[in-house]
């Protein structure tokens, strides 16, 4: 299940994003308080002196220890980016000034969303390549996210090559053997479909791919995961191998 407001661009420090730990898979990464420390570069405390100055000029960058919650894993990460002001009214009180965390980087990356244990470890490589650039380099990220479906449709048995009728190898291209997978997974299939065109868009286009629509694809993309490797657990999943060899029946 992806949280999408743990991929927010900026949050207080009541609001800090929660995330799965990349080492034990199953706990979270939260928030030590205490860990936050900034700093304020020279040019930013001499443009106090300017003429009409505000508070909303300064440049500030800050770092944050984020732990695993589970005991037996303690994970540690480091948050490190930028901040800023935001002023708000407040009825009684006036305006108040909130400080807002914008995340650039968190070393080790957390996991976006988690992966069932069954997904292909080179799919997961890619992925935790993916999650690690997305605070960084969307357009990076939703590349990373191209080459997870190549490997989908690969571990799927999508072939990348046909042979014509003059006896050529020919190369498929990535949306045909997309479509040949609809055969058999349509849902996942359109998922994948939708992360092949964000994905492009980020080996191609100079612009950032917008925050909302890369939040989206890592939704679709977990969502094709847990339908392709996810699913039922391996108890239902023996149970219904045995039902189909026995057509149903008790004890055969």
């Amino acid at each position: 299940m992806l949280d999408r407001e743990s991929l927010s661009e900026k949050f207080d420090v009541d609001n800090f994003p929660v995330f799965w730990c990349s080492t034990c898979l199953r706990g979270q990464i939260i928030l030590e308080r205490n860990s936050i420390v900034w700093d304020e570069p020279n040019y930013s405390i001499l443009a106090k002196d300017i003429e009409g100055w505000e508070p909303n000029w300064r440049s500030r960058r800050f770092s944050a220890r984020l732990k695993c919650v589970k005991s037996d894993c303690g994970e540690v990460a480091i948050m490190t980016g930028t901040m800023s002001l935001q002023e708000d009214w407040v009825d009684g009180i006036g305006w108040n000034n909130t400080d807002l965390f914008h995340p650039q980087a968190i070393t080790p990356s957390p996991m976006i969303f988690q992966v069932p244990d069954e997904t292909p470890e080179e799919i997961q490589k890619i992925l935790n390549k993916c999650f690690s650039l997305y605070f960084q380099d969307k357009n990076s990220s939703m590349n990373k996210m191209r080459i997870v479906v190549e490997l989908i449709l690969d571990e799927r048995g999508i072939p990348r090559e046909m042979t014509n009728k003059n006896g050529t190898n020919t190369r498929i291209s990535l949306h045909q053997r997309i479509q040949l997978l609809r055969k058999f997974f349509s849902e996942p299939a359109d998922s994948l479909l939708a992360a092949k065109e964000v994905g492009n868009l980020g080996s191609h286009e100079p612009l950032e791919i917008d925050k909302e629509i890369a939040i989206d694809i890592l939704q679709l993309v977990s969502s094709a995961i847990d339908d392709l490797y996810g699913g039922i657990d391996g108890n239902l999943k023996a149970k219904r191998r045995k039902l189909i060899q026995s057509r149903g029946r008790k004890n055969r």
